[in-house]
């Protein structure tokens, strides 16, 4: 499940690179609103399956920082943030605080996956 999920949080960095780019896209592609609604639902997952089962383990942690910081960044890509909520400063802190948590994510899950196919 950690290759899904560090996918799945690439893909929303991916996403949000887009997104936050000089030239904003209107809206998304049907195919990218699609891709959105899919890494809503494996984060929602990720959080209510495997970090509430597994808390009291560092990948249950692990699990629910990189799902609530995916699913922080994701909603931030929606068309209801962009348009009534962007302009709040609170909320664009916390965009860019989860944006680093997603980061420092990837990293750890993707340094560990390849630490695992080596051995």
């Amino acid at each position: 499940m950690g290759i899904v999920t560090d996918i799945v949080m690439i893909l929303t960095l991916l996403l949000s690179v887009k997104n936050r780019a000089p030239i904003k896209l209107s809206t998304y592609s049907k195919i990218e609103t699609l891709l959105l609604y899919l890494v809503l639902a494996i984060a929602f997952w990720n959080i209510t399956w495997y970090a509430s089962q597994n808390l009291h383990h560092f990948w249950g942690k692990m699990s629910l920082a990189s799902g609530l910081s995916t699913i922080i960044v994701a909603l931030s890509l929606t068309q209801y943030y962009q348009q009534k909520i962007s302009n709040n400063k609170h909320v664009k802190a916390l965009t860019l605080i989860a944006l680093a948590t997603l980061i420092a994510c990837i990293l750890q899950y993707s340094i560990t996956l390849i630490q695992l196919n080596l051995e």
